[in-house]
């Protein structure tokens, strides 16, 4: 258990009147963060090993894998990354992919100021103390916020179709797995589903974020590319230009 607290995260809550939906939120978030800044550390998952201290909202995340390497290096990240959205630095933070951010964000929005709820959120690591406030939920809108549109295109695999609110597929870049939000009309929806889990190119006006990545694009048109088996080799190709 010793080495186990030597790479303590601990979350704390202060607050008069803390709701049981807010303390449920906070571990929520912490833990989707932590777990997404080590997904992005290592490959594969450390596992957390969650306690809470009796009649309190101090909640303490212990890792269960001893890894010497991976888990400090894992700590400083998520320690590093918040200490730099708090600051109001718009530049991404290393290891933290889009589920770290909105896990961020959702984490310092439990903060509130003023008044008679006045609530704050406050994060221990082994070699810092992090104070999270509205700062940080800033930061991360700044960060999402739509910087560019263009006629472009976005090229990935089509995943999570649905329905809900507004008709979307999701497109994940084959290399970086990014997700682009892909909006589209319901002409559309027919060649959607055919094209499930497949290759695509869409066509259409792309909103770029302020660090250059795609956000969303209003699907105009898309194309979806053959198998890899089914495409032309090279051997192929230069049978092609011999031919000419």
């Amino acid at each position: 258990m010793g080495n186990r607290a030597q790479n303590r995260i601990t979350l704390t809550l202060e607050g008069q009147k803390i709701p049981g939906e807010q303390f449920v939120a906070g571990i929520n978030a912490l833990f989707k963060l932590i777990n997404a800044v080590s997904g992005e550390v290592m490959d594969g998952a450390i596992d957390w090993v969650v306690s809470v201290e009796p009649g309190s909202v101090v909640v303490h995340f212990d890792p269960e894998s001893m890894s010497a390497d991976h888990v400090p290096k894992a700590i400083e990240a998520i320690s590093d990354g918040l200490a730099r959205l708090e600051n109001g630095r718009e530049n991404r933070p290393r290891y933290f992919n889009d589920d770290a951010l909105r896990s961020a964000k959702s984490l310092a929005d439990l903060a509130k100021v003023g008044g008679d709820n006045r609530n704050c959120v406050r994060i221990d690591f082994p070699k810092r103390r992090q104070t999270l406030s509205k700062c940080t939920v800033a930061t991360v809108d700044a960060m999402f916020r739509v910087y560019r549109t263009t006629l472009g295109s976005v090229e990935g695999y089509l995943q999570t179709v649905t329905s809900r609110r507004k008709d979307q597929f999701n497109i994940y870049d084959r290399l970086t797995d990014h997700p682009v939000k892909c909006f589209f009309s319901r002409e559309l929806k027919r060649e959607v589903l055919k094209a499930f889990d497949k290759r695509v190119q869409a066509y259409g006006m792309v909103n770029y974020r302020k660090d250059g990545k795609p956000y969303s694009i209003i699907v105009e048109n898309f194309k979806v590319f053959p198998p890899s088996d089914e495409r032309p080799s090279f051997s192929d190709i230069i049978g092609l230009y011999k031919k000419l």
